[in-house]
């Protein structure tokens, strides 16, 4: 048995920044028999995903829903993949994979792996070093279900017994990686593999459920898109009750973009935002809060003749004598 190279978690005590990951808040959690039969498009249609993309342009996108009443969490991953090389007599993976920290209690923190083509399941981190020697298979914290999709796979997670709703200053910790196999030989040895990690090996994201504040209206054409406050990452904003313009209006009215994922507190965030739409739109106003729905920063940027408008925020220069939540 041959093993593949062991992936190094690091913890929320030494992580150095904080990127926020939402939780939606619902009334009912999705079961897995809908998971199992519905499309990605139908089962969390209502959702904006959590989304990533790896450097081959192939995105990974989750949805965190949490029931507050009944305190059931879901998570559903959709991870594009065109590649299915597989290998023989590896330890622990023989395709490609989803390994993540969960963190609800900091002290007893999990690890949830999912396998494209074999096994998945949660349990305890502290039996990680063993399971990645091959030596370690329960299942106690809960259950996962693998299906293929018509570009990838995707994973639905159920954790077991009343979980703790999330809040801002007690948030979830996250930290996931996506082993991609892209190539083996006639003999399943392996020849290339490529890892992604979200947020990287040195930081831990933090998952906190989304503000029930009176969202923000941007009036588009006859009808208008809705925001929320998370604008720590690119987000296509959705659109509701449009009534002209409607093909052209569908699902991309604005799109906006940053260069990265995440920030430190060091850079400067340069902010793009796209208008695709007919409107006589002349002005994109930036507004950035922090997690305590604070006010930081904002400002606005007349659209270009290609109707593009960009923002640059210089971090360290807006959070000075402002928050320190690190959240926004």
């Amino acid at each position: 048995m041959v093993s593949l190279l062991s992936i190094t978690f690091v913890t929320s005590a030494n992580a150095i920044f904080s990127p926020v990951i939402p939780i939606f808040e619902v009334d009912k959690v999705p079961n897995e028999k809908d998971f199992k039969s519905l499309k990605q498009e139908v089962l969390v249609k209502n959702f904006t995903p959590f989304s990533v993309t790896r450097d081959n342009g192939e995105k990974i996108e989750s949805y965190y829903l949490y029931n507050p009443k009944s305190h059931e969490l879901r998570l559903l991953v959709y991870m594009e993949d065109s590649t299915q090389s597989e290998l023989k007599n590896y330890v622990p993976f023989n395709s490609d994979f989803f390994t993540m920290y969960f963190a609800i209690d900091s002290e007893e923190p999990d690890f949830i792996y999912a396998e494209r083509n074999g096994d998945s399941c949660i349990f305890p981190i502290e039996h990680y070093e063993k399971f990645w020697a091959g030596n370690y298979k329960s299942c106690v914290e809960g259950s996962v279900t693998v299906k293929d999709t018509d570009d990838g796979w995707a994973i639905y997670v159920k954790f077991t017994g009343n979980i703790r709703s999330p809040t801002i200053s007690e948030p979830y910790d996250v930290y996931f990686d996506y082993g991609d196999i892209t190539k083996s030989d006639k003999d399943g040895i392996l020849e290339e593999i490529t890892y992604y990690s979200y947020p990287d090996r040195i930081t831990i994201g933090n998952a906190i459920p989304i503000s029930k504040e009176k969202i923000e209206t941007v009036n588009v054409n006859s009808g208008r898109i809705t925001v929320d406050d998370f604008l720590y990452k690119p987000y296509n904003l959705l659109v509701e009750g449009l009534e002209k313009n409607s093909f052209d209006c569908a699902d991309n009215t604005l799109i906006v973009t940053s260069k990265k994922d995440w920030y430190t507190i060091d850079d400067v965030v340069n902010i793009k935002a796209r208008l695709n739409s007919n409107a006589q739109i002349k002005n994109a106003y930036l507004k950035v809060f922090d997690s305590d729905l604070n006010l930081l920063h904002s400002s606005y940027a007349k659209f270009t003749s290609k109707n593009e408008a960009s923002f640059s925020i210089d971090l360290d220069r807006m959070l000075e004598n402002k928050s320190q939540s690190g959240i926004f």
